[in-house]
């Protein structure tokens, strides 16, 4: 909930290990339905913020929410909405596209 409210964003993506966590939560095997929303929800928040979306544009983070955007069940509608607005939103940055079509 904290990535809801702009103040938090820039300083929640400084947090070491946080956007890792938030990835690997949101692909585990392991995670529930409710666990890989939250996530994929957090990752929505953050990269609302033009600020964080360099440090998001990672092989992780990219990796994750095309896995997340592609899957194939009804289970993961509401993640899978999530995903693809955090593709969209990396995206908006310019700098950003060269990074995201050479991963």
């Amino acid at each position: 909930k904290k990535a809801a409210f702009p103040a938090n964003r820039t300083l929640m993506i400084e947090r070491d290990g946080l956007i890792e966590a938030l990835t690997r939560i949101s692909y585990a095997n392991t995670s529930t339905v409710a666990a890989r929303e939250f996530s994929c929800c957090a990752l929505n928040d953050l990269s609302c913020e033009a600020k964080n979306r360099q440090k998001m544009t990672c092989t992780s983070v990219l990796t994750s929410m095309v896995k997340i955007a592609s899957f194939n069940d009804d289970a993961s509608l509401i993640a899978q909405e999530y995903a693809v607005k955090v593709i969209l939103n990396l995206s908006a940055e310019a700098n950003n596209r060269k990074r995201m079509a050479s991963q």
